[in-house]
């Protein structure tokens, strides 16, 4: 609750990514999104970093929201 009182504050585009959802019950697990679903959330990913699932819903919604710019380290250095 003293997070999500705070997010409100930002007055920004906020992200929820919900991780560990193959270690958490389906019923709970959509209690949280609930929980998380506010005026000011834009988006609520639920995945599994681990299981690399639904990583590519995540990536599709930042290819399509953030501006394209320069390189800002080397291509071939991870960042």
């Amino acid at each position: 609750e003293k997070l999500l009182s705070r997010l409100e504050t930002y007055k920004t585009k906020t992200l929820v990514i919900l991780n560990k959802i193959d270690l958490v019950p389906k019923e709970q697990l959509l209690g949280l999104a609930q929980r998380f679903s506010k005026p000011w959330v834009d988006q609520i990913f639920m995945i599994s970093a681990l299981k690399n699932n639904r990583i590519s819903d995540i990536k599709s919604y930042w290819e399509k929201e953030l501006p394209s710019g320069p390189w800002l380290f080397p291509e071939d250095q991870l960042s």
